[in-house]
């Protein structure tokens, strides 16, 4: 990200690194905690830029979870009300 690392002393659940080990497929504890971090400020800015859609998002989530009625036939959308 462009800044300098700062030495600091942690203490951490070494499975949740471990995790992010297998995630991320890398070696070492430091590049999985890096990317980890990297990983959550990148969804944090994602989450603040759709933070104002998110009425019309869950507007049009609403209207996706109407039933669906009618199948396709033969590659045609058949309604229940058509033969």
């Amino acid at each position: 990200m462009g800044s300098t690392p700062e030495h600091k002393h942690l203490v951490l659940d070494q499975r949740q690194i471990t995790g992010a080990d297998r995630y991320f497929r890398v070696d070492s504890d430091q590049e999985a905690l890096d990317k980890a971090l990297s990983f959550l400020v990148g969804e944090e800015r994602l989450s603040k830029g759709l933070r104002p859609l998110k009425g019309d998002l869950e507007s049009r989530q609403a209207a996706m979870a109407l039933p669906v009625t009618g199948k396709v036939v033969e590659g045609q959308w058949v309604s229940p009300s058509q033969p």
